[in-house]
């Protein structure tokens, strides 16, 4: 099961950095949280989670850092 968790990761941080991006820089604040301030936070969140997997995945698969 953890030989298939790897991928995964990586293909669902690649979505949610994408998505999270895009909406940073786009159009933040429309969406179901309320304010001006929370929704920036939730996507910054979504950013840094999104790396997370992805980084996270990486290393797990093997594939060398840049040197």
């Amino acid at each position: 099961m953890s030989g298939a968790l790897e991928p995964m990761a990586v293909l669902a941080g690649t979505a949610l950095l994408s998505y999270c991006t895009w909406q940073l820089l786009f159009d933040p604040v429309r969406g179901p949280i309320p304010g001006q301030l929370l929704p920036v936070v939730a996507l910054a969140v979504g950013v840094i989670a999104g790396l997370g997997l992805m980084a996270w995945g990486y290393h797990r698969l093997g594939v060398p850092y840049p040197p």
